[in-house]
């Protein structure tokens, strides 16, 4: 662990201008045509180049903010590390003191009702490498929230959910090593078997607990209280009146009979 939080949720508001490009004279753009008939390319290009996933939004942003009183749903792709200007940011909604997270999501159905629900359901796929400061993902809702997180470059990340009146499901990768703070209030703790594997208990009651997943020694923590900033993977999640439950973003469920089990 390192002493430092520097870089993370890093916002500039620096940006480059664009270079200054001569208008091109009537003669000189004549001749560039010429030059593409000539080399045989008389069309376009329209190639695109192949995704990794099928579902997945083709460009990147950071600081995104999505609030909602209906529910919110879809994929999202973040990197991190993209600088914005604060021309085109909003008001950090956690307040000025605190992180911008990278991705907020938030239902606000209950504050004028609180009778009605909306939930917050989709992907979020994180695109920087291992050594990237860790993306801070925030998803707060009146009903059930069910995030699925991949980073397929290993990026690591903390995940903050609450949901006031329903439970929270969370796909993490199979990569994430860090500590997981749970509440609970009525629901239990549902882990599926391949992560209870890498599941470790420091303190659990009937309100939650305190776990760590992933590999203990080497990560940090196992040097007791000689570092005490932690920018590793972590997970916060608070359900007051539904079940948590934890698997892997790239586990799938197969049914047999009435039962159905995860495979790891």
């Amino acid at each position: 662990m390192s002493n430092s939080v520097a870089g993370e949720n890093n916002y500039s508001t620096f940006y480059d201008s664009p270079p200054a490009y001569p208008p091109a004279s009537s003669d000189a753009a004549a001749s560039r045509r010429d030059e593409t008939t000539a080399a045989g390319s008389t069309s376009p290009n329209t190639s695109s180049p192949s995704s990794s996933n099928k579902n997945s939004p083709g460009h990147a942003t950071n600081f995104l903010d999505l609030e909602n009183q209906g529910n919110i749903k879809g994929y999202w792709k973040i990197d991190s590390t993209m600088k914005i200007p604060s021309s085109l940011l909003g008001e950090n909604k956690l307040g000025d003191n605190r992180p911008r997270p990278n991705i907020y999501l938030q239902t606000t159905a209950h504050i004028s009702n609180p009778n009605k629900k909306a939930e917050i359901s989709g992907t979020v796929e994180i695109v920087g490498e291992a050594t990237a400061p860790r993306a801070y993902l925030f998803a707060e809702s009146s009903s059930d929230v069910s995030l699925k997180v991949i980073s397929p470059l290993g990026q690591k990340s903390k995940i903050h959910c609450e949901s006031f009146s329903g439970g929270i499901k969370l796909s993490i990768p199979r990569t994430f090593r860090g500590p997981i703070y749970i509440t609970t209030k009525k629901g239990p703790v549902i882990l599926s078997a391949a992560v209870r594997a890498q599941w470790i208990v420091f303190s659990e009651h009937e309100k939650g607990g305190i776990y760590f997943h992933g590999q203990y020694s080497g990560s940090g923590y196992d040097k007791g209280d000689e570092e005490s900033v932690w920018i590793g993977d972590e997970i916060n999640a608070t359900a007051f009146k539904g079940e948590i439950r934890i698997e892997y973003a790239d586990q799938q469920k197969v049914k047999k009979g009435l039962f159905a089990k995860f495979l790891s």
